[in-house]
C-alpha cells in the first residue's frame, strides 16, 4: 500500500504555484507548529508532506491534513464559495469607495476570480478525487490498525 503522504506530496508537485501557496498559508497554518519557518509557505509546507518513514505516523498527518483541507479550502472547490467569496468582495470594495480608501487589493482578486474560479474547481476535483481514493477511512484504518496476516 502506497504512503498516503507520499501520494498527497507528488499530487501537490504537480500544482500550480498558486495553489502550492494557498496551501501552504491556509492548509499549513493548520498542520504545522507554530514556529514554522517563515519565508516560503510552499516549501515549508511541501517539507511536511516528505514521509518520515513510519506509516502510521504518515496515516495520522494525512488524517490531519485531509481535515484541514476540508477546514480551510472546502469552499474554494465549489462554484458556491466562490460567489461568497465575490459577494464578500465586492461588499468590501463598496465600503473602500465609501471611506475613500484606495480598492486595487480587492480589484485585482475580483479581476482574477474567473480564473481562480476554474482552477480551484479542477484543483477541488482533483482533491476529491485523491481523498477518496487514497485518505478514505478504509485505507487510513488500514494503516493504523494492520491485520496481522496469517502465514
Amino acid at each position: 500500500m502506497q504512503n498516503p503522504i507520499a501520494t498527497v506530496a507528488e499530487w501537490f508537485d504537480r500544482q500550480a504555484l498558486e495553489v502550492k501557496q494557498d496551501f501552504g498559508v491556509l492548509v499549513g497554518y493548520v498542520v504545522m507548529p507554530s514556529d514554522s519557518p517563515s519565508g516560503d509557505p510552499a516549501g515549508w509546507f511541501r517539507e511536511w508532506l516528505t514521509p518520515t518513514g513510519n506509516l502510521r505516523v504518515d496515516a495520522s498527518k494525512a488524517i490531519l491534513l485531509r481535515s484541514a483541507v476540508e477546514l480551510v479550502l472546502a469552499s474554494r472547490f465549489t462554484g458556491e464559495g466562490w460567489r461568497r467569496f465575490e459577494e464578500m468582495a465586492q461588499g468590501l470594495r463598496a465600503r473602500l469607495i465609501r471611506e475613500g480608501k484606495d480598492t486595487e487589493f480587492v480589484d485585482k482578486p475580483l479581476r482574477q476570480a474567473p480564473l481562480r474560479e476554474a482552477r480551484w474547481l479542477r484543483v477541488g476535483q482533483e482533491w476529491r478525487d485523491l481523498a477518496s481514493e487514497h485518505l478514505n477511512d478504509e485505507v487510513l484504518n488500514e494503516l493504523l490498525f494492520p491485520i496481522p496476516r496469517s502465514r
